[in-house]
């Protein structure tokens, strides 16, 4: 089945939407507007021959996008954690 001309950058089916039966997780609010000024960051960094990027989360603390091997340097997302009441 080929829904779009880009499904065919998706060999290995390792993105789709899902059904989330029972998430655990931590949940999360960013700004659409910050979400958006990440993807100009990345579509530079596949203009710099980026092939895959790191992404690192830690609990109540920014979303990053490391820039290094060294992970030292990392654009940053601040989240807006909400509790469970």
């Amino acid at each position: 089945m080929n829904l779009d001309g880009n499904m065919s950058k998706n060999i290995d089916n390792t993105i789709a939407f899902t059904r989330v039966d029972d998430f655990q997780g931590q949940v999360t609010k960013v700004s659409l507007y910050y979400m958006k000024q990440l993807e100009k960051l990345l579509d530079i960094l596949e203009d710099m021959g980026f092939p895959a990027i790191e992404i690192g989360v830690q609990n109540k603390c920014p979303l990053l996008v490391f820039l290094d091997k060294e992970r030292k340097t990392a654009f940053a997302i601040a989240p807006r954690v909400e509790e469970k009441d």
